[in-house]
């Protein structure tokens, strides 16, 4: 889910996810991009050269509520981006109880862990590649890890990245700055209606 943009080495970018998904070769994976952008033209030629148009499905710019229904449909939320600072989507995905798989870089390293998904590690592309490509294996041999990666990243956000646990925490934080709370230790109570 983003824009579709050229970066410096664009040829080692999010490409990474389709290049995975044909050396798994697997006809039953879908793969589902949302977002738009000057390279839409080149990722789809890339799809078809790979043999991958009946697996990829490129979905456009959606309007918000779109996008979180695709998001809620997913089995797993993918982001094989080498360029992603933040991970704020990566925060939807597991507010809607998505595990998730990124790669160790930049603001990912610091949402994803094994607990919550997959984080591979950054090395050269083919090793990425080949990570991923076991990682999307694993999700129909492992479904019951999965789930519980996507009900134990729901439960992260809930105590850790909305703005009452990160209120709590700041509380917290002014009583004892010594000792911050970790997720373990912050528990918001009641439900919030936006993770829905």
């Amino acid at each position: 889910m983003g824009e579709l943009v050229a970066q410096p080495r664009r040829d080692v970018r999010d490409r990474l996810g389709l290049r995975a998904l044909a050396q798994a070769n697997d006809k039953r994976l879908r793969y589902r991009i949302i977002g738009d952008g000057p390279l839409r033209k080149d990722w789809e030629d890339l799809t078809e050269a790979l043999g991958l148009s009946g697996i990829v499905n490129f979905r456009g710019a959606q309007p918000l509520d779109r996008v979180a229904e695709s998001m809620r449909a997913c089995h797993v939320f993918c982001l094989p981006s080498v360029r992603e600072s933040g991970g704020a989507v990566l925060l939807e995905a597991m507010a809607s109880g998505r595990p998730v798989i990124a790669l160790d870089f930049g603001g990912p390293a610091d949402i994803v862990d094994g607990h919550v998904g997959a984080l591979l590690p950054m090395t050269d592309p083919e090793q990425v590649i080949t990570a991923l490509t076991k990682t999307l294996a694993s999700i129909e041999t492992q479904p019951e890890h999965w789930a519980e990666c996507g009900m134990t990243g729901r439960e992260r956000v809930e105590t850790t990245y909305t703005w009452p646990a990160k209120i709590l925490r700041s509380r917290e934080s002014r009583r004892s700055p010594e000792r911050l709370p970790n997720a373990s230790m912050v528990r918001i109570r009641g439900s919030l209606p936006w993770l829905r």
